[in-house]
C-alpha cells in the first residue's frame, strides 16, 4: 500500500531540537517500508531525505539518507552554531547510528571550559543484568559527527572572547560526546585573567576523544598593565608592566604561568593583576602578610571567575573580589565580597579581608519606601596581642534618606 505523512512531529531523547511539520510519501509492504521523499524542519532550517526500512528475520534495517540546510542547533549545550550539511542512518538495531557531516558558517561558544557538567557514578550496575536494567538512559541514535568550521566561530564566556576555527569530529549519544580535533582560536582575541584582558598571542585547543569540558589547552598571552604607586611625600608615581601569561594543561586545572618585563616574581604579578599593586610597593614591614594575602589573593581571584557564575546560578549569590586599603599609611589588601538581594526589599551582604589580622563585614538592608531605608551592620576585627586571639566587634543602625536631583 502507500501512505502520506503531513504535519508530523518527532522529539528524540536529549536532542533538544525538534522535527516538526513532517511530511512524508511512503510505500510498503510485507518487509519493507519506502520512504520517497521526506521532509522536515528543525532547528530553524529545513532537512529532507529519502531511503528504506527493511524487516528480516526480527531485524529492522534502517538505510536512510538526506541533508540539512541552514540549521542553528545548540548541541552540545553552549556549543550554538549554524550550517548546512548531510545526515545518513544506518542500523539494524537500536541505538542506529547517525552519521552526520555539518560545515559550520559561524555560531557562538559559551560553554564555559573547566564546567563538569557530566555527574560521576560511585556505584555502576553489573553488566550481567538485563540491558534495560542496567543502562543508564535509552538512546535512539549514537552520532558520528564531523564538524568542520568554514567560517570563524565566536567563543564567548568568562576566560575568553576570540574567533575560532578548526575541524572537530564528535562520537557517543548527545549527553556524552567525545570530541577529537582541534580548534584554533585566532591571534587578536582576548583571555581574561580576572577582569584584565590579554591579547591572544598563539593557541589551540585540542581534543583526542574527550568530553567538551576536557580539552588539552596551549595558549600565550600579554598585556600591559599599569600600577600607580605613592611614596612617603604622597607623591604618585606609574609603572608600566608588560606581562606574559602562558596556560598549558588539561581542561578543568591547566598551568598557568606568569612572567614580566621589568621582572617580578610570579607572586608579586598576581597582586599586580589581582589587586593593583605588586607587594614590594606595599609596606616592606608587613611583607610575611603580603605574601600570605597575595597567595590566598590567587585562589579568590581564579575562584571569582570559576566558581562566581556557578555560585550565582546555584544560590543567587554574587562573588566580588577587590581590594581594601583603610588607611593610605597601610598596605592593600585583598577582599572578598557575598551578596544578595533576598526579595526587591531586602538585601545582604557580607565581605572579609585576607590577612593576618581579618576585618569581618556584615550588612543587611530593608527598603520602607523609594526614599528610606534601614540599614543594620556588624563590623568584627581579629588582631593578636600578648599572644591572645581578640576580636573587636562593633553593631550599628542607620536610617538612610535618599533624593534624587534633577
Amino acid at each position: 500500500g502507500s501512505a502520506y505523512l503531513d504535519r508530523g512531529y518527532a522529539k528524540f531523547v536529549d536532542f533538544i531540537h525538534p522535527f516538526s511539520n513532517v511530511r512524508a510519501d511512503i510505500l510498503f509492504n510485507d518487509n519493507q517500508i519506502l520512504l520517497n521523499s521526506l521532509r522536515a524542519d528543525m532547528a530553524a532550517g529545513k532537512v529532507s531525505g529519502d531511503g528504506r526500512l527493511t524487516f528480516s528475520q526480527g531485524a529492522r534495517t534502517v538505510d536512510v539518507k538526506g541533508n540539512f540546510q541552514d540549521v542553528k542547533i545548540n548541541v552540545p549545550d553552549g556549543f550554538r552554531s549554524q550550517g548546512s550539511g548531510t545526515v545518513g542512518i544506518r542500523g539494524s538495531q537500536f541505538p542506529y547510528v547517525m552519521d552526520i557531516n555539518y560545515t559550520v558558517a559561524g555560531g557562538e561558544v559559551t560553554y564555559e571550559i573547566g564546567e563538569d557538567n557530566s555527574g560521576t557514578a560511585s556505584v555502576k550496575a553489573s553488566a550481567y543484568l538485563p540491558r534495560f536494567l542496567y543502562q543508564e538512559a535509552f538512546h535512539p541514535f549514537t552520532f558520528l559527527i564531523d564538524v568542520n568550521i568554514r567560517n570563524p566561530v565566536l567563543a564567548n564566556n568568562s576566560l575568553m572572547q576570540a574567533n575560532v576555527t578548526g575541524q572537530v569530529k564528535a562520537v557517543g549519544t548527545p549527553d556524552r560526546l567525545m570530541l577529537t580535533g582541534t580548534l584554533t582560536p585566532q591571534a587578536g582575541g582576548k583571555v581574561y585573567f580576572r577582569d584584565q584582558p590579554f591579547e591572544i598571542q598563539s593557541s589551540f585547543i585540542e581534543y583526542n576523544g574527550n568530553p567538551p569540558w576536557a580539552p588539552r589547552i596551549y595558549l600565550t598571552a600579554a598585556a600591559r598593565v599599569s600600577e600607580s604607586v605613592q611614596d612617603d611625600q604622597q607623591r604618585t608615581s606609574e609603572h608600566q608592566y608588560d606581562v606574559n601569561l602562558l596556560i598549558q594543561g588539561r581542561g578543568p586545572n591547566p598551568q598557568i604561568i606568569l612572567s614580566s618585563q621589568p621582572p617580578l616574581s610570579q607572586r608579586e604579578i598576581v597582586s599586580l593583576l589581582a589587586l593593583g599593586v605588586t607587594t614590594a610597593a606595599g609596606d616592606q614591614s608587613n611583607s610575611d602578610a603580603q605574601a600570605k594575602s597575595t597567595s590566598t589573593a590567587l585562589g579568590t581571584v581564579l575562584l571569582q571567575k570559576a566558581g562566581g557564575k556557578r555560585l550565582k546560578e546555584s544560590l543567587g549569590l554574587d562573588l566580588k573580589v577587590s581590594s581594601s586599603q583603610p588607611t593610605p599609611d597601610t598596605a592593600s589588601t585583598p577582599k572578598v565580597t557575598l551578596s544578595k538581594q533576598w526579595t526587591p526589599k531586602f538585601g545582604a551582604s557580607a565581605s572579609s579581608t585576607l590577612n593576618t589580622n581579618p576585618t569581618n563585614n556584615v550588612k543587611v538592608e530593608y527598603k520602607m519606601n523609594k526614599s528610606v531605608s534601614a540599614v543594620g551592620s556588624w563590623e568584627g576585627k581579629e588582631s593578636v596581642q600578648d599572644k591572645k586571639d581578640q576580636t573587636q566587634n562593633v553593631f550599628g543602625l542607620d536610617l538612610e534618606y535618599k533624593v534624587q536631583f534633577k
